[in-house]
């Protein structure tokens, strides 16, 4: 007997018959949701100052039509028209006797919510002697939302608990232990983040992980075709420990359903909304020309630009999160199910022009808070490549014989007239990887340096090479990088020279350079301790002072609009990566370094 021939129950066959999504776990955790969320932002009050919110009314249909076609996972926030729309969830499933159990409800805490329903802006209440323990995420604040949440949500529980972004007031400790205590009491059943930086969530994880606390199962960041920045780092992070990625915004307000307004089609009510506070998301390049190639292929597929968006982010997350005012909009949505690109009409849609990219950032990077830099762009596997510049992989040995790769980086288009800074970034394979150096160093590149990313080796390899020697002293720790290494408790910052060491006791927020180096050493210790098998050896401390630099020392780097660039002091066996500034001449570009107009060290605190 077959499954398919088995009898089954009509209540079972009535539910298996109206399902219509699918379901996924949420990243590494056990929790099950649909695909997709419902996002609830649009459910409130349509008095206030968004004018295409749904009512309580509407907002319960549409939440009940849903429900029957299997979208079972609701997301939610506090702060959404000010409490409103986690009351209108609360009163949907008393409404309709949905078993609770057979729901998920994800919320969110951070901003205030003001206790008088007009209240329309949450920053005010900030400075109100009535809101000083109602936002952030001391333990008092996050208790006092969550008692809110329950009794908005009338329920007993939160299924996933988001802060809805870092406080960078409150320690770590203080969050995550409030958190971690919600959980064991059992109004919390799962946590997770929202629009962060990337080492601002690793450092939530290391320290919860150190303390033993829950860790967080998801990130809600905004993803979308347009806006493509947290691939570059959050996305990266999330994907190799496990962390379920549930993206807001991934039709990108609604510009990747239309193209633009024309005379054909009249402007919607949040399109008229955004014009007059001078939004100019979808509006600005590569944003319209990404909208064309949407459209583009969705007429060639025969399918609503909106599957052509969906396809495409589906298989990238775990669920995204998309906001419906109108059951047709939530049919749509139900038939992208299956739906696939092919990887040309991906590529095709991912391919832009770094200089044109700037204006996308610009346009919904602000909105997404979490943006690294306007001038960024990119993400995955091609975030470094555009007709602004030329990349180009290299390997040499170094004066003690150590195999070095490295990853070149200058502007397509350098002038040969003028005078070219040169930089030279060294950064630790084990701790943060090639996204680190190569982030810093494609920054600098789009500035007009010409700069290479160079890789010290540890084990395995990079872009092609091998990696045979052993690590640096952590002196060059990545930009805005979050990748953890476990072998020495090091994790990267912020800052482009800050050591941000989580050792063995937790993370320490700030640091003198003193206590930097003594931690240096500790990890260079180490590492020696492993490599020596057993021998320990400490190699902390300064880089060595750079006395000169000859022209026997340069080396060439040869192909079209091939550059060079001078060997690198190292010391001993350590192989310690020295971070060098050089003034090349500009007559000497195309034969060799020569002479360098100046040298410059840079080392201790340069915070």
């Amino acid at each position: 007997m077959t499954p398919s021939t088995l009898h089954l129950a009509p209540s079972l066959a009535k539910s298996l018959e109206s399902t219509k999504c699918e379901y996924r776990q949420l990243g590494k955790s056990g929790l099950r949701i649909s695909v997709p969320i419902l996002g609830c932002a649009g459910f409130g009050d349509p008095s206030g100052i968004r004018p295409w919110v749904l009512g309580e009314k509407d907002a319960i249909c549409l939440l009940k039509a849903a429900y029957d076609k299997g979208i079972n996972t609701w997301d939610t926030a506090n702060i959404y028209s000010n409490g409103i729309s986690e009351t209108i969830i609360g009163k949907t499933i008393k409404k309709h006797t949905i078993p609770r159990e057979k729901v998920i409800l994800m919320t969110k805490c951070f901003w205030a919510v003001g206790e008088d329903q007009t209240v329309q802006n949450m920053m005010p209440l900030e400075k109100s002697k009535d809101y000083q323990n109602a936002f952030g995420l001391s333990r008092i604040a996050i208790f006092n939302a969550v008692e809110a949440s329950l009794r908005r949500l009338d329920t007993s529980y939160i299924d996933l608990l988001q802060i809805h972004r870092f406080d960078t007031l409150v320690p770590i400790e203080e969050t995550l232990q409030a958190l971690n205590d919600l959980i064991r009491s059992g109004k919390v059943r799962y946590i997770g983040a929202s629009s962060m930086w990337a080492h601002q969530f690793a450092c939530l994880q290391h320290t919860a992980e150190l303390r033993g606390w829950t860790k967080f199962i998801s990130m809600q960041n905004c993803y979308n075709l347009i806006y493509r920045e947290e691939e570059r780092e959050m996305i990266r992070y999330c994907n190799e420990t496990g962390v379920g990625l549930i993206p807001w915004s991934p039709l990108c307000n609604g510009c990747l359903t239309r193209l633009p307004p024309s005379e054909n089609r009249a402007s919607s009510k949040r399109e008229e909304f955004e014009s007059k506070f001078g939004s100019t998301l979808g509006y600005v390049e590569p944003d319209l020309t990404i909208r064309a190639r949407v459209a583009e292929i969705a007429e060639k597929k025969g399918w609503p630009m909106s599957h052509v968006a969906l396809a495409w982010i589906q298989k990238r997350v775990s669920s995204p999160i998309v906001g419906f005012t109108k059951i047709e909009q939530l049919d749509d949505t139900l038939d992208a199910k299956g739906k696939s690109l092919t990887i040309e009409e991906e590529t095709y849609l991912e391919v832009f022009n770094m200089k044109i990219a700037k204006g996308s950032i610009t346009a919904f990077g602000m909105m997404a808070m979490s943006a690294t830099a306007q001038s960024l762009s990119y993400g995955a596997n091609n975030w470094y490549r555009g007709e602004i510049l030329t990349v180009q992989p290299i390997s040499f040995r170094t004066q003690n014989n150590i195999t070095v790769a490295g990853i070149f980086f200058f502007q397509t288009n350098l002038s040969r007239s003028a005078n070219t800074s040169a930089i030279v970034v060294g950064h630790p394979m084990g701790a943060v990887k090639e996204q680190s150096a190569n982030l810093y160093a494609t920054k600098l590149a789009e500035q007009g340096f010409v700069t290479l990313a160079i890789d010290t080796p540890f084990w395995g390899g990079s872009e092609g090479y091998s990696r045979n020697g052993v690590s640096p002293d952590l002196y060059a720790e990545g930009f805005s990088a979050a990748k953890i290494d476990m072998r020495s408790k090091t994790i990267a910052t912020s800052s482009m020279y800050d050591i941000g060491t989580a050792f063995l006791d937790g993370l320490r927020r700030s640091q003198t350079t003193e206590q930097r180096k003594a931690l240096i050493a500790l990890a260079s210790q180490a590492r020696w301790a492993e490599a020596d098998g057993g021998e320990t050896q400490v190699t902390g401390g300064t880089p060595h002072e750079v006395t000169h630099l000859a022209a026997s020392d340069a080396i060439r780097l040869r192909g079209p609009g091939a550059l060079a660039i001078g060997k690198f002091i190292s010391r001993d066996k350590t192989a310690d990566i020295v971070i060098l500034a050089l003034k090349m001449l500009s007559q000497d570009l195309d034969g060799g370094i020569g002479a360098f107009a100046s040298t410059l060290l840079l080392h201790g605190d340069p915070n």
